[in-house]
């Protein structure tokens, strides 16, 4: 069997037409195929209730690069490009108001909220969802704006994402 190894391949005029990179990575004319995607699902079992907190989880279902903290609860981008992500809670019961954020910072440090959403009476469920895109090492989260991200041992609240391209 032969092995033929290259990081590039051009047409004749040049053009770089597709590239490997050290992780077997190929990108096609601008369009990324992934032998290993960045994806993650977590989720937490107990309620955050101070404005401003981290919602920090403290279950992970899937996390395939390893970029979830559980002491800071925030996503490192291992790779620039597009990332969706979306988050869905409940309010806790009887809340009048449960306002939550998807933030990240990017790299000249500045931080964006992005989401806002609202619900009241009993447990509303509610979600929320960005693409954003992100530079190596630039960091995403979720945040509790005011009010209460409800969890109990249904794990009722979760956090996914996935990096596109």
């Amino acid at each position: 069997m032969s092995k033929v190894y290259v990081n590039s391949i051009h047409n004749k005029a040049g053009t770089q037409a597709m590239s490997i990179d050290g992780s077997g990575n190929i990108d096609v004319k601008g369009h990324l195929t992934q032998t290993n995607p960045i994806c993650w699902e977590t989720s937490r079992n107990s309620t955050v209730s101070t404005d401003g907190a981290i919602w920090i989880p403290n279950n992970i279902e899937i996390d395939t690069h390893s970029a979830i903290s559980t002491s800071t609860g925030k996503f490192t981008a291992p790779v620039a490009g597009y990332y969706y992500t979306q988050f869905t809670w409940l309010s806790n019961s009887n809340a009048e108001l449960s306002d939550v954020y998807i933030k990240w910072t990017n790299s000249t440090g500045s931080t964006m909220k992005r989401i806002r959403s609202q619900g009241h009476s009993n447990h509303i469920s509610m979600s929320g969802h960005r693409i954003m895109y992100l530079d190596v090492g630039d960091e995403l989260w979720i945040e509790n704006g005011n009010g209460v991200i409800y969890g109990d041992a249904n794990w009722w609240t979760s956090w996914s994402g996935h990096f596109i391209g």
